[in-house]
């Protein structure tokens, strides 16, 4: 798989090779990354409806424009929340005006994680980017396909295809 590039000019006329652009947000004051072309919309506040003996991983159901999506806690999948009892989660679900669900479209899935806050984008280039290969040694379902350097932060960039791959393999169980 080649990503194709393009060139663009930065403040010190110097040109850098732009990979990708990117949508940042926040869980629990960490920021992550998600590659723009695999967002399909942003939503605020919505009402997710709770699935009876689902996994922890699936917050519920929404309704998107007449669209019943899934939708996932990234903290549960990141392990940075506490995994609740299917008794402590009321039917319905209300996140707060200031949560956010960003609709992920990859090939024929499309669903929904909740995050805290949206940041902002980011251009990756060739200057910024760093490919984290060496994470599978280190977790069995590694989802980051990358590190982000902005402004001295490093910002772990979420690979779409794996996330889907952990969401299969954990509701299959």
């Amino acid at each position: 798989m080649s990503i194709e590039m393009e060139t663009i000019q930065d403040t010190e006329n110097t040109n850098l090779n732009v990979l990708f652009s990117t949508i940042t947000f926040g869980i629990n004051d960490k920021t992550y990354a998600l590659n723009i072309l695999n967002i399909r919309d942003i939503i605020m506040g919505k009402k997710i409806y709770r699935i009876p003996n689902s996994d922890n991983i699936l917050m519920g159901v929404t309704n998107i424009r007449g669209e019943i999506l899934p939708v996932y806690s990234l903290k549960n999948i990141l392990g940075l929340e506490e995994k609740m009892s299917v008794e402590k989660h009321p039917i319905l679900i209300n996140c707060q005006d200031d949560e956010y669900l960003i609709i992920i479209k990859y090939d024929s899935y499309l669903f929904a994680i909740n995050v805290d806050y949206i940041d902002k984008n980011i251009s990756v280039t060739t200057e910024n980017y760093n490919p984290v290969n060496y994470m599978s040694k280190w977790t069995e379902d590694p989802i980051f396909s990358g590190i982000v350097i902005d402004e001295k932060d490093n910002i772990l960039i979420i690979d779409v295809p794996s996330l889907i791959e952990v969401l299969i393999k954990n509701l299959i169980k």
